[in-house]
């Protein structure tokens, strides 16, 4: 289910920081971005911790407009897919 109307990108990083800290304690969230000019599309960046596997920070694209349980869906699963490679 999606809203009508995208959440702020202040609103996507409060919620993105809740996931990434239950899914992983070594890692934060380092930003959140407009993905497109005036669109819905967001991208989730998510840096530090000392696993060796992750040198770079990890992008996660999502949807503003989505409820509030599919974004933490969608970044749960993307941190996950990254962390845990062989789970894909």
């Amino acid at each position: 289910m999606t809203s009508t109307t995208p959440r702020s990108l202040e609103n996507v990083k409060q919620i993105a920081e809740d996931v990434v800290a239950a899914v992983s304690a070594q890692f934060v969230v380092v930003g959140v971005t407009s993905g497109e000019a005036n669109g819905s599309y967001t991208e989730v960046m998510v840096g530090g911790g000392a696993d060796d596997r992750v040198r770079s920070p990890i992008v996660i694209g999502v949807a503003r407009n989505d409820s509030e349980a599919n974004l933490r869906h969608r970044i749960a699963l993307g941190l996950r897919q990254q962390l845990e490679p062989d789970k894909r």
